[in-house]
């Protein structure tokens, strides 16, 4: 879902956002295989301070992506 599928739909997400999820998931992974205790917290305070920002970008793409789709169904819906 993050390419376009030319002719077909466009991306679900732009390639900025998926940059800054990766960041995200790159920390999931730091968590699920590290010990708590050995967690820097100045790579977690970036995290912290972009979260707000991301998840407020992911809803405003994942909102136009619905919005494109209502718009394909047409008038009378699915």
């Amino acid at each position: 879902m993050a390419a376009p599928v030319p002719g077909l739909r466009p991306a679900l997400l732009s390639a900025e956002l998926l940059a800054r999820l990766d960041s995200f998931r790159r920390f999931r992974h730091v968590v699920r295989n590290v010990s708590v205790v050995d967690l820097d917290p100045d790579l977690i305070r970036p995290l912290v301070r972009d979260l707000r920002a991301v998840v407020e970008q992911a809803a405003a793409e994942l909102s136009a992506f619905a919005d494109l789709l209502e718009e394909a169904a047409g008038p009378e819906g699915p």
